[in-house]
Parts: structure tokens; C-alpha cells; sequence
């Protein structure tokens, strides 16, 4: 079985943040996640986005997939980045492990690439 994916594509600008929120919560209520667990994903997408924008070249993109396999939901995000080491604070790492089943963020050339996967609990209907 493939997993259904949704792309979303926008400025490296804060201010487009909510956007992905909004999917994200949009995605998870199609899976049939829990509240606190759709809060959860938004917590941690925003967590990622905010970390990424942050350190992002100027007039950056950030390339967001979500992916949905089952009640699994996936996300990858790639920006632009001024070359080194990108790291999540520690705040923003206890808050992906509280929030989410797991995450990852990696340099590759001069993108930086965020992943994150939750599998919910799904909720009789």
C-alpha cells in the first residue's frame, strides 16, 4: 500500500507557520487522532518549522510532505541553509520527544532536512 502524501510549499517566514499547522491538524483529524494528539503534531511542526526558518538562507522555501500510511502521519521538510551544523534547542528536542514517536534533523549540502512520524491512537468514530 502506497501512503497518500500532501505537499506544501512556502516562504521561510514565520508568519506562514500556521499554515502547516493547519494541514497537519487537518491530516491527523482524517486519521482519526485525538485531540491531544493533533495538538501534539502541531506543537512539534511547529517546533521543526521554527527551527528551520531560523536558520534558513534569505528568500528561502521551505518543501513540506506529509504522508499517511494508516493512522501513521509522516512529515519532511527541506530548506535552504547557511552551511553548518543545524541543531533543534533543547527546549524544542524535549518538546518533540514529549509530542511525537520520532524525529530527525540532519544537514545534507546546503539543505537542512526535518522529519517527524506519530502513529495515533485511533478513536472509535
Amino acid at each position: 500500500m502506497q501512503p497518500d502524501q500532501v505537499h506544501l510549499n512556502f516562504p521561510a517566514r514565520p508568519e506562514y507557520i500556521r499554515l502547516t499547522r493547519l494541514v497537519v491538524s487537518g491530516l491527523a483529524a482524517q486519521v482519526s487522532c485525538s485531540m491531544d494528539e493533533i495538538e501534539d503534531l502541531g506543537i512539534a511542526v511547529d517546533e521543526l518549522c521554527s527551527t528551520l526558518i531560523e536558520q534558513s538562507v534569505d528568500a528561502a522555501e521551505i518543501s513540506i510532505t506529509f504522508t499517511i500510511l494508516g493512522s501513521t502521519l509522516g512529515f519532511r521538510a527541506t530548506v535552504p541553509v547557511h552551511g553548518g551544523a543545524i541543531e533543534l534547542d533543547e527546549l524544542a528536542e524535549n518538546v518533540l520527544r514529549a509530542t511525537v514517536d520520532s524525529h530527525r534533523l540532519v544537514f545534507e549540502g546546503q539543505l537542512a532536512i526535518a522529519s517527524m512520524e506519530k502513529t495515533c491512537a485511533t478513536t472509535a468514530a
